[in-house]
């Protein structure tokens, strides 16, 4: 089913001085007996074996290099899920501590980055972060402008040696731009005026 969970997803759990965050993104088939780590591993788009925790550690090492040091990113969990009515099951954890390390200031509680993607055959894919380093910049980021860190992010999730996916189940292939907003729900939350 399209805009499914299935087969696999990862939940990556975070937090800043703010709020608490998790962030959920699917995944080709998890599989037990893969990856050189004991959190198993994935068939990468490319057809080569990719271990589990390299390919989220990696990721959250990007995702990291858009937050201050006061957000911390502090384990992941990986879900199996055989089709759509099924329930999500959590097979594996590991912890990932990793602090960000933006060097930029700027306003950052509630700063929404939302990197905007087509999967391989034109869908919407989107990857969320909250609490992001700002710099004081809210404007919309075009390709040929994203930062080195925001290109990390994209290379993590586009490569056709790791395995994250749409949820409609195909490789995210393009990043079309990058904004950066307020997200008023978490202002609220954050007591913001």
């Amino acid at each position: 089913m399209e805009h499914d969970l299935s087969p696999a997803f990862v939940v990556i759990n975070y937090h800043s001085p703010y709020g608490v965050h998790k962030q959920t993104l699917p995944t080709l088939e998890w599989q037990s007996g893969g990856g050189s780590h004991a959190q198993g591993g994935y068939n990468s788009w490319s057809g080569a074996g990719v271990d589990a925790d390299d390919m989220i550690q990696a990721l959250a090492v990007a995702e990291s290099e858009n937050m201050p040091n006061t957000v911390t990113f502090d384990n992941y969990i990986i879900y199996t899920k055989a089709d759509a009515a099924s329930p999500a099951l959590p097979v594996r954890t590991n912890h990932i501590g990793i602090n960000g390390a933006s060097l930029l200031t700027g306003w950052y509680a509630a700063v929404q980055f939302s990197f905007n993607f087509f999967d391989n055959v034109f869908l919407p894919f989107r990857v969320v972060l909250l609490d992001c380093q700002s710099g004081g910049d809210f404007g919309k980021v075009l390709p040929g402008a994203f930062t080195i860190e925001q290109n990390a992010v994209i290379t993590q999730i586009t490569s056709d040696t790791n395995a994250w996916s749409s949820r409609a189940g195909n490789r995210p292939n393009i990043c079309n731009n990058v904004t950066k907003t307020l997200n008023e729900k978490l202002r609220k939350e954050y007591h913001i005026t």
